[in-house]
């Protein structure tokens, strides 16, 4: 598993796992990369303005209760 800000550009993280790693471990650590949850977050790391979508928490919250989201 990696993370690259653009296709070709240097990784943010990666992580590899052998054949020996517990599937639960492997399980754990994907769970929350494959969630539809936004990530909460106090600032955007930099090179990824134009790149992301903020959305406040609330938001959602709101479009739900006008019957538009």
């Amino acid at each position: 598993m990696w993370a690259e800000p653009s296709i070709g550009d240097p990784y943010l993280w990666c992580a590899t796992f052998g054949g020996s790693a517990p599937h639960d471990l492997v399980a754990v650590f994907a769970a929350p990369l494959a969630s539809p949850h936004p990530v909460p977050r106090s600032c955007l790391p930099a090179g990824v303005e134009g790149q992301t979508g903020v959305v406040h928490p609330d938001a959602r919250r709101q479009r739900r209760a006008r019957g538009s989201g």
